[in-house]
């Protein structure tokens, strides 16, 4: 099997899957806990970045890992994605202006270029221009906002309990996932978890997406609980 196919079956998904990204009504990404995932897929995925592009998993500071395919619109190219603690060193040698670091950043593993992006978050979202997000939306959120060296785009994760209404004001495609989330969807009273990328400088949305995630459905771990230093998410 490839990569991809091992990343996306249905049955690894639905047992080991930590968080679904979904946009245009498709999953996009799926990420997986180290710790909680497959072992034939870690020994699947590590040797694959060593073979590729002779790069090691650092197990110690390694948080989580995912798949992404390239949707033609924020991404040209499927890449494989490792998430460890935030490194100072790293922040410096990049020369970033972040104000307050994340606790996570990304390694991006461009699959047809082999190039490696880097991705990091800054908690101090307010010293940003953000664009306007619809009626209801929360932004204190333990994630910060997203941003690569080199990038004109940054991503703004936050809060609704509005599905229909938050997709109708990015005109987006309605992003459900049957199967995961049915209960939730036309519930008003339920936070869902959103991320829309945009322009940095014109602040013109790009692309607006929905996180799920399976065991955890209400967000009362991975978004909640973060907030009193939880685990955080990328």
């Amino acid at each position: 099997m490839e990569l991809k196919d091992i990343f996306f079956d249905i049955e690894t998904i639905k047992h080991y899957a930590e968080e679904l990204t979904i946009l245009n009504n498709k999953i996009e990404e799926v990420l997986y806990d180290p710790e909680n995932a497959p072992r034939e897929l870690v020994i699947v995925l590590k040797s694959f970045l060593l073979e590729q592009f002779n790069e090691v998993v650092e197990s110690p500071t390694w948080e989580s890992f995912s798949y992404q395919v390239k949707d033609g619109t924020t991404l040209f190219e499927d890449k494989v994605v490792i998430d460890y603690r935030t490194d100072d060193d790293l922040l410096r040698k990049f020369n970033l202006s972040i104000l307050e670091p994340s606790e996570v950043y990304s390694v991006n593993y461009l699959l047809d270029s082999k190039k490696k992006k880097y991705k990091f978050f800054d908690k101090a979202i307010n010293a940003y221009s953000i664009p306007q997000l619809p009626a209801g939306s929360r932004i204190d959120l333990p994630y910060g906002l997203g941003m690569s060296p080199n990038d004109d785009r940054h991503v703004l994760y936050f809060l609704n309990k509005d599905l229909e209404s938050v997709c109708r004001f990015f005109e987006s495609h309605l992003l459900w996932l049957e199967g995961f989330t049915d209960c939730i969807d036309e519930d008003k009273n339920v936070d869902k978890l959103f991320a829309v990328s945009f322009h940095k400088e014109s602040l013109k949305p790009i692309a607006l997406k929905r996180y799920i995630y399976p065991k955890d459905i209400f967000l009362d771990n991975v978004v909640f609980d973060e907030s009193e230093g939880g685990r955080d998410k990328s």
